[in-house]
């Protein structure tokens, strides 16, 4: 009867949590190196709700033409969002789930590769306990949180990410829309 109960529960974990067997292994000296803006979007939504996500992403921010920010904006930048993280995230309503699209958008910014559009969508949901997902018994609704923008600089082939938005080489511009 235990190896019944055991063997349930196996097959429940493995079904809930099919994400993780959908996914391809890497050793890390290839992740270190893997050029794909799903994975460093991916990186990004690991600690999403965390200051130290926020503070290291001030490292990877980029001006309007796709160039780093330069020192004293980076620390400007780290100061800023170490003074106001815990009143931002109190306002923020956050999702009890959250999924992101990302698209090619075929634009380039002076200093910049392809840039990237992220659009990133909350799924908001009642009754949220498992047994009322399992018994469906929860109402959800998907909702666009916000829109980001990210970019391998030409020079350095580091990625980043636009703060406020890139200025297209075409002349148009890719604005951020924040929660």
């Amino acid at each position: 009867m235990l190896i019944k109960k055991n063997k349930l529960s196996l097959i429940v974990i493995l079904i809930l949590s099919g994400g993780m067997f959908n996914s391809n292994l890497m050793a890390v000296e290839e992740a270190e190196n893997y050029d794909s803006p799903n994975y460093e979007i991916l990186q990004l939504f690991t600690n999403v709700y965390e200051i130290e996500t926020y503070v290291s992403g001030c490292e990877r921010a980029m001006y309007k033409n796709g160039k780093f920010y330069n020192h004293s904006d980076m620390l400007e930048c780290k100061s800023r969002v170490t003074s106001n993280f815990d009143n931002e995230m109190d306002e923020f309503d956050k999702p009890n789930f959250k999924f992101f699209t990302v698209e090619n958008t075929h634009h380039r910014a002076e200093f910049s590769k392809h840039i990237y559009k992220i659009d990133i969508f909350g799924t908001y949901c009642e009754n949220i306990d498992l047994s009322d997902i399992l018994a469906r018994n929860t109402k959800c609704t998907n909702q666009k949180i916000s829109r980001l923008f990210m970019t391998q600089n030409a020079g350095s082939n580091d990625w980043g990410f636009a703060v406020d938005g890139f200025q297209t080489t075409n002349g148009k511009y890719l604005e951020v829309i924040r929660p």
